[in-house]
């Protein structure tokens, strides 16, 4: 289906230079399985997505203990301000590969929830973003993996200069080493660069709350445990179950937990996660950065579980077309009308179970493909609700910019959304 493949690029953000290593998601898969952690392989994706889009949209680095040049168009949460307030450790040691590539560890960051490190590379002739991977090496025998990363090039594309988030290394760490792995034509080699963690430069924590609230959703037990505010992130743990999660899962469906943050009464936007477990109960962590560095409220809303349904589907439409309903495990979704106006196509979908209050509806992510090229689209309402034979509707309306013989709609995900309306008041002490 790989015009169906096609739909993800449109929610990808352009960042001109931006490179991001094709091994990541591979990386953070086998250190997962080393750990006994089960992952889905949608969900490791999405982790590594978020983790590299939202860090995308903060300002840029100017300082790191003294001014580090070249880092300043790789945007990342709070790291500005608390690198012009000398938060970070210099390391400044590097290592050299036979063909004379470079690996330079300018600096690093971390508090109780993040470990940054500044890593720099460059070379006589042009780069290969996706070569090289990195992991830290300590006492722990399974190491701190490579979570994310956002890096830009030099012009001439001879230097590239990464932020990369690594698991945080345990509190008995003193002396690490960054491992480096090269991959080229099929050859393999290896770097390292040792280095001391200077404790005295760790940033701790804000806010360590215990929260221990549990919420049922339908038939999910949905438990939020704690919460950890520090200068460069703040994560909130928890757990989940539901009898829909058996212990062989189907891969064509994932289930989460989804929420939004409020601290001092604004909202944050998740930047990554993790879930972990077996049988019919998960354990997760979420991740929220550029968060304010002084804390006051802190508030958890409009908390969901969330099923995510893989569907890789294509359905021929004409301006014929009306009330077609889609076959998508069980859920009531229909085409309700297609039409063209000028040279648009407007698509309008009808789907069920839509809660005003809790936020809670059937939520199908399409895309329109006239003779096999995919239309630029943008859902243009925030959606009519309706009552029909004693059940709750939405008509979404999709505008797309074309219109055309030989039309398909491509669907690639449904979400199905189950709120609660229940708000979460954490004490900050």
């Amino acid at each position: 289906m790989d015009k169906i493949e096609k739909i993800l690029e449109n929610q990808k953000i352009n960042i001109e230079n931006i490179e991001v290593p094709k091994e990541l998601e591979a990386r953070l898969r086998r250190s997962l399985s080393r750990k006994k952690k089960s992952y889905s392989k949608a969900l490791t994706a999405a982790v590594v997505i978020l983790a590299l889009i939202f860090g995308y949209s903060y300002d840029a680095i100017a300082y790191y203990g003294k001014k580090i040049l070249g880092y300043d168009k790789v945007a990342f949460g709070n790291l500005k301000e608390l690198n012009e307030k000398g938060r970070g450790q210099e390391v400044g040691k590097s290592f050299t590969f036979s063909d004379g590539t470079k690996v330079t560890l300018d600096g690093i960051m971390f508090d109780d929830n993040k470990f940054t490190g500044f890593i720099r590379e460059s070379s006589n002739i042009e780069i290969d973003a996706s070569s090289i991977s990195y992991s830290i090496k300590g006492i722990n025998p399974f190491g701190y993996m490579q979570e994310s990363g956002a890096g830009n090039f030099n012009e001439a594309r001879t230097e590239l200069n990464w932020v990369y988030d690594f698991e945080v290394p345990h509190f008995y760490e003193k002396w690490l080493t960054l491992e480096i792995e090269k991959r080229e034509e099929g050859n393999i080699e290896h770097g390292s660069i040792g280095f001391t963690l200077d404790r005295s430069k760790a940033m701790g924590h804000t806010v360590k709350q215990d929260i221990n609230k549990s919420i049922e959703i339908e038939d999910a037990d949905i438990e939020i445990n704690s919460i950890i505010v520090s200068p460069m992130a703040a994560v909130v743990e928890g757990s989940y179950k539901s009898e829909r999660i058996t212990d062989v899962p189907d891969p064509k469906i994932m289930y989460y937990v989804d929420f939004d943050l409020f601290i001092n009464g604004n909202e944050y936007q998740e930047s990554g996660g993790n879930i972990r477990g077996a049988n019919n109960e998960r354990a997760f962590s979420k991740e929220f950065n550029a968060v304010p560095l002084d804390v006051n409220s802190l508030q958890i809303k409009n908390i969901k579980f969330v099923s995510e349904i893989l569907v890789d589907k294509m359905i021929k439409v004409t301006t014929e077309t009306s009330d077609m309903k889609i076959e998508i495990n069980e859920t009531d979704i229909s085409i309700k009308k297609v039409k063209t106006d000028g040279n648009a196509t407007y698509i309008t979908l009808k789907s069920q179970k839509y809660d005003e209050t809790i936020n809670s509806r059937y939520d199908p992510q399409i895309a329109l493909f006239i003779s096999g090229e995919q239309i630029k689209g943008e859902d243009i309402t925030s959606g009519v609700l309706y009552e029909e034979n004693g059940k709750k509707y939405i008509d979404r309306t999709f505008k797309f910019s074309g219109k055309g013989e030989n039309m398909e709609i491509g669907i690639k995900v449904v979400y199905i959304t189950e709120g609660s309306s229940e708000v979460i008041n954490i004490p900050v002490k």
